[in-house]
């Protein structure tokens, strides 16, 4: 214990009002730590009829790390300075009380004392007091040999013996703060029915917390005497997905130390996906595969979209795989919805626990909407490529330009003229599509060609005897037809 003046003074007994936790035994799995109340002592009130004295005063922080920490601590109106601050360290029963800090008044309104003190692990008592009397000098520092101590005013040094100060009240400061985790922390509904252990840290030692989900409290565990317990809490059923507000508190009015903590436990959401996402509409009738996790394991699940249904069953794991068929339909987006089946209850349900004396508390259950999960397919259509040959009426010998567009870009393509009746006709043009998806190339007409009509047919060049991707029209006619014109011209 850190000593600022070097000064210590002795409790001369222990003081008649005593904190005594609330009695109460841990539940369940909570049982089994060292859960034997323990009355928390105060030391001499220093009165003159002996008489017990004391407030519990306001301290910020209420909670800190252990080690030194600057604390400021309230005194009301009504007390007159100066105030001396004794740290009273874990209130044992009685023992050294180290002497902080003499503060004089500052003004007849609230006194906020700051005061230098090393927290241990767990709670950490304070006591201020006052002198019980307007204090006269003492001629004699060594009389008796009673205990004395100096302490510095506004206005001169005054000499008080030790049985002439006189508690006015107490803070407490807890070591560290309180804190409460739960694992497993986020929760996959895929393993339920499973186990959540809630650890509590830096409560008040050996008093009766009270554990809490959202607003409904569930069941009592009974702090060591460092303040720690633990509650294993079996999960029985899939909890709806979501955020759950998980609390610890000791219900002490006022409470002497800090007494809340409260965690957040992460239910992980059901998913619902699809492999393809896409089928482009030319490949139907198709199908995609339909997976999921974050299900109740071993549960049906009931899928449907606009044009169908099915159910699949979860495994073990809370994982489902199907496979939706789809039939021909318009292009466009395909929503899909799975939902669980209906469980044996709706919600998380704890195990009742005894929170005090006066009964018990039934079963918790928190509700909340049924377990869905979504995901769409979507039907892709894609503008046919085109082909157009300009001009479209030549002759033997000529030259026309081809422009295709909508094509893979960087494609290698063949240009081949076939005849009416689909048959290749000799010659064949090489072409590249730009990045654009546009591809532009000029055809050579051979000389003497056959006249009639006619197509020039693009082939992609990886797969030449794969079906043509597209294909233009053109007539070819002999030199009595302006090429480029469909009617004859008159010679002069």
């Amino acid at each position: 214990m850190r000593t600022r003046h070097g000064v210590a003074v002795v409790a001369a007994g222990i003081l008649a009002a005593t904190l005594v936790p609330i009695s109460a035994q841990a539940v369940g799995d909570g049982a089994g730590l060292d859960d034997t109340p323990t009355a928390m002592d105060f030391g001499t009130s220093g009165t003159s009829d002996g008489s017990s004295s004391g407030d519990i005063f306001e301290v910020t922080p209420i909670c800190a790390d252990p080690g030194l920490t600057d604390l400021t601590i309230t005194v009301p109106s009504g007390p007159t300075g100066p105030f001396r601050v004794l740290d009273a360290g874990q209130l044992n029963g009685g023992g050294v009380l180290t002497e902080l800090d003499i503060i004089p008044a500052s003004g007849p309104g609230p006194q906020d004392l700051t005061v230098n003190a090393e927290l241990e692990a767990g709670p950490n008592w304070f006591i201020v007091q006052r002198p019980q009397s307007s204090p006269e000098p003492d001629p004699d520092p060594g009389n008796g040999g009673v205990d004395l101590v100096a302490f510095q005013s506004a206005t001169s040094t005054t000499i008080l013996a030790a049985d002439e100060w006189q508690i006015i009240g107490y803070a407490a400061v807890g070591a560290p703060c309180p804190a409460i985790s739960v694992t497993p922390n986020p929760l996959d509904r895929g393993t339920v029915p499973t186990e959540l252990t809630l650890e509590l840290t830096g409560f008040p030692s050996s008093y009766d917390a009270v554990l809490r989900i959202e607003e409904a409290k569930f069941a009592a565990v009974t702090t060591d005497k460092k303040g720690r317990a633990t509650w294993v809490q079996e999960v029985r059923y899939p909890p709806p997905c979501g955020a759950y507000d998980i609390g610890a508190a000791v219900e002490v009015e006022p409470p002497p130390l800090p007494h809340t903590a409260a965690t957040v436990l992460n239910v992980l959401c059901p998913t619902l996906s699809a492999d393809p996402t896409s089928l482009p509409h030319d490949t139907l009738p198709g199908s995609t595969t339909l997976t999921g996790g974050g299900w109740a394991a071993d549960t049906d699940v009931s899928i449907a979209w606009d044009t169908g249904s099915l159910v699949a069953h979860t495994d073990k794991s809370g994982r489902l795989n199907a496979t939706m068929p789809i039939d021909e339909r318009d292009c466009g987006p395909i929503p899909v919805t799975a939902t669980e089946a209906p469980l044996a209850t709706a919600g998380l349900t704890l195990n009742s626990g005894q929170l005090s004396s006066s009964g018990t508390v039934a079963p918790t259950a928190i509700n909340r909407s049924p377990q869905t999960a979504s995901t769409t397919v979507t039907i892709t259509c894609v503008d046919p490529p085109t082909l157009l040959v300009s001009p479209a009426v030549t002759g033997p010998g000529s030259v026309t330009q081809a422009v295709g567009t909508r094509l893979p870009a960087g494609a290698d393509v063949l240009l081949v003229w076939t005849d009416a009746t689909g048959r290749p006709m000799p010659g064949v043009t090489r072409a590249v599509v730009g990045a654009d998806g546009v591809m532009r190339a000029p055809v050579l007409v051979l000389p003497r060609s056959a006249t009639g009509p006619r197509q020039l047919v693009l082939l992609d060049a990886a797969a030449p005897g794969s079906p043509a991707v597209v294909a233009a029209p053109a007539l070819i006619v002999n030199n009595s037809v302006e090429p480029g014109r469909d009617r004859l011209l008159t010679r002069r």
